[in-house]
């Protein structure tokens, strides 16, 4: 069923229904009506009567003029009055009805707060209390109304609101305009649903009803225009690679490889380690065969799977029926969903391919990890490095320059790529293997990987007729063209020996730094162009309007401010960007993390909201467990980078909302008490456990005293040197913390040479003592 809402901040209601029942006819052809401000008393608004629409739910001023919100709904609806909401209501300040849609479970509430005269605290209590009276109703959620709060313009105001409406798992649908005066476009009106994003849409409502515009085709013949899209910004770019320069850049950084790569056989007992190995997903491929099948394959198939992979490794060619790949469209969350380019694709390879596919790959990489022919800088695809890893290497050399004396200017570019997986040319790909040892019979099985491959658009369970890809782009859900892809872009790195760049697959970073402004702009000018002529050798295309540079600043010194000469490359300005995203982080200009802790709690409150809705029907057990499915994994996320900022706080406090939700304790009572029962470690003591990991893990970076000075060796066997700094910044950071912490441990632990015990032995240190701060545990 559509559903169709119409939201109208409306301003006077009564003299305005003749226009509304108009629109209703001819333009928004709706089921309900929200209107707030409709200015109405109560003994006045039951006499307003809208065609075809009933009034179900009303707010009136009891004693001030104008406000009030109101819901009328078509007579063909099955709904009922929500009055246990409006009683949330405070006049002026928060203004709330609501009502429910019985046959599809949704409630909707139409809210104002008054610009002038509201209270924004009162209001924001008021709708927390209104949403959490409705955390254990199985009904799905859409808030809609005027909350005179700018969503266009960051604020302390939006921040709260948002975070606020994320506790509750909703998010918001609007995000244009919705009132324009002037020369000033603001979004006052807001819509917030808990309903998936794929099945929703708002626009605005333009009507001359007030100054606020209100928020408000086939399957299959959708899922062959997003086929023939998919293949046509591929098929139609002129962008190819000039292959003399591309493999010019590649010798200049490492000489072809003299040895060749040859394929070891298959066997039956590597095909199933390797199916226990891969995902148990549901999700189907082209054929409808879903990969938590393939665990259940009885081994007379596998036998025929073992022998089909030896032959067409003999042959030299991969089996065609492996390469039709199912595409499945997913909505970006922005924008209109009409624009095709607003979906991403998300491409599903055969299940019995990933298979084949998985042998290949660990075959290829141990060939070019034995040849030392991948580069370090590249994080992603790679056995024991993650996004968390690039992340701590980036930290880790931005202090280091800035640590530096005399001071020195720094500055990262990240560099964003349009399409970089769609623009691979297979004959470039193709060149770049048999330069390191790729040749003969296994050059043709990656040849046959690339060729002819074809795909189909699926929506809604309709698909689209299949189209051939053509000679460029890899397939991104796949094994090998992820790792087609790291070998492309493998020789990146040796372009400039003014930028220590880091990469995690197209996300790429270059760090430069420079004596002064001015010589870290042309460093960065420099820098910028060799990426501009590396990515046009290989076909590929730096997108320089959103490539986005950060000028780095600790203590409020400038490092880039307004008199830093301006950075233009290639005519188009490239101005310091305050904080950028990079692999799942937000990185701002003071290396202070408090933006990216401020999404993490956003998240937080999402995940608090579900365990909120489950503490009604779960037992304790099963909630500590939702809490590690939820919670846990959230906080855990790069933790030894952030742990110790100033923000590191807001994360903790929303970790004891959620521990007393688990174990069903009232909103005031002690924490630590219920961390230390319930086994679960605090904020801090997951920062120690994680920073405590890294130096077990990575003894080759934290020496002890035995391996320098020898005089403290007799006194302090199993200490860590500490690393000496200048800033306060660099003393928060994992190698000057990671010794501090570790030389605070017992004797008793430290001693442990074994990783896995040692690391039980420090977590139920930490589950015994329940730390609020990793000072206290320096103190103790």
């Amino acid at each position: 069923m559509t559903l169709r809402i119409w939201y109208q901040n409306i301003r006077k209601l009564d003299n305005k229904i003749a226009r509304i029942e108009y629109l209703l006819q001819t333009m928004y052809d709706c089921e309900i009506l929200l209107l707030s401000e409709h200015w109405m008393k109560e003994c006045e608004i039951d006499k307003i009567n809208i065609f075809n629409f009933n009034l179900v739910s009303s707010y009136c001023r009891p004693t001030r003029e104008h406000g009030g919100v109101c819901i009328y709904v078509n007579k063909r609806m099955n709904v009922i009055d929500r009055s246990d909401i409006r009683k949330f209501s405070v006049e002026m300040h928060c203004e709330i009805t609501a009502i429910e849609c019985v046959d599809i479970d949704l409630i909707i509430m139409c809210v104002y707060r008054s610009c002038t005269e509201g209270d924004y605290d009162i209001f924001v209590s008021q709708l927390r209390l209104a949403l959490d009276s409705l955390v254990h109703e199985s009904c799905n959620i859409l808030v809609m109304g005027d909350f005179n709060v700018d969503l266009l313009v960051p604020s302390a105001r939006k921040r709260e609101l948002l975070g606020l409406i994320s506790e509750f798992n909703l998010s918001s649908r609007v995000r244009f305009p919705t009132r324009v005066q002037g020369g000033s476009s603001t979004c006052l009106d807001h819509a917030y649903t808990d309903l998936d994003a794929a099945r929703t849409d708002a626009s605005a409502a333009h009507s001359d009803l007030s100054d606020h515009k209100g928020p408000s085709g086939s399957a299959r013949s959708l899922a062959c225009r997003l086929n023939e899209y998919y293949i046509s910004v591929v098929r139609d770019t002129a962008l190819r690679p000039r292959l003399p320069a591309a493999l010019a850049l590649l010798r200049a950084r490492r000489p072809p490889e003299p040895s060749s790569m040859f394929l070891v056989p298959y066997t039956v007992d590597e095909i199933q380690a390797t199916i226990k190995r891969i995902k148990k997903k549901p999700t189907k491929d082209a054929y409808g065969f879903p990969c938590d099948l393939l665990c259940r394959l009885p081994d007379i198939i596998l036998e025929c799977l073992c022998r089909l992979f030896n032959e067409s490794a003999t042959d030299g060619i991969y089996p065609s029926a492996l390469k039709l790949i199912r595409v499945v469209p997913v909505w970006k969350g922005k924008g209109s969903k009409t624009e095709m380019g607003r979906y991403r694709p998300i491409a599903l390879v055969p299940a019995i391919s990933k298979i084949f596919e998985t042998g290949l790959c660990s075959r290829l990489m141990g060939f070019l990890n034995r040849n030392k022919a991948l580069c370090s800088e590249q994080y992603a695809y790679c056995p024991g490095r993650s996004t968390v890893c690039c992340a701590r290497r980036l930290q880790r050399e931005l202090l280091a320059r800035l640590e530096r004396r005399p001071r020195r200017r720094v500055a990262a570019v990240f560099a964003d790529l349009s399409r970089a997986f769609d623009l691979v040319d297979h004959s470039l790909i193709i060149a770049k293997l048999e330069h390191y040892g790729v040749r003969g019979q296994v050059l043709d099985v990656f040849k046959s990987f690339l060729a002819n491959r074809t795909q189909v658009t699926e929506v809604d369970g309709e698909s689209s007729e299949p189209l051939s890809v053509g000679d460029r782009s890899v397939p991104q859900g796949s094994n090998v063209g992820n790792t087609l892809f790291v070998i492309l872009m493998n020789d990146l790195p040796g372009i400039s020996e003014r930028a220590t760049f880091l990469m995690y697959a197209d996300d790429i970073c270059a760090i430069v730094d420079g004596k002064d402004d001015l010589e870290l702009t042309t460093n960065l000018e420099s820098v910028i162009d060799s990426l501009t002529g590396w990515f046009s050798a290989n076909g590929m295309q730096l997108n320089l309007e959103k490539t986005q540079v950060l000028r780095f600043s600790l203590r409020g010194q400038s490092c880039g401010d307004a008199a830093a000469p301006a950075l233009v490359v290639g005519g188009v300005p490239l101005p310091a960007a305050a904080a950028v995203r990079f692999v799942g982080f937000t990185v701002d200009s003071a290396l202070q993390w408090g933006q990216h802790i401020d999404a993490l709690c956003s998240k937080l409150g999402s995940a608090y909201y579900a365990l909120s809705r489950l503490s009604a029907t779960l037992s304790k057990e099963h909630m500590v467990t939702a809490y590690y499915g939820y919670f846990h994994s959230l906080l855990t996320y790069g933790i030894d980078l952030w742990g110790v900022s100033a923000d590191c706080n807001k994360p903790f406090i929303l970790q004891k909302r959620a521990v007393r939700r688990v174990a069903g304790a009232p909103a005031d009572a002690p924490a630590r008490p219920l961390f230390i029962g319930m086994r679960i470690l605090t904020v801090p003591c997951l920062y120690i456990l994680e920073v405590l990991k890294y130096v077990k893990r990575n003894p080759n970076e934290f020496p002890d005293f035995t391996s320098g000075d020898r005089r403290f060796a007799s006194r302090r066997p199993n200490d860590l040197r500490s690393t000496e700094c200048r800033l306060s910044k660099t003393g928060k950071s994992l190698h000057v913390m990671g010794p501090q912490i570790f030389n605070k441990l017992p004797e008793n632990i430290k001693e442990i040479r074994r990783v896995t015990s040692f690391l039980i032995s420090v977590k139920n240190h930490l589950l015994k003592n329940a730390y609020y701060s990793v000072q206290e545990f320096l103190d103790s």
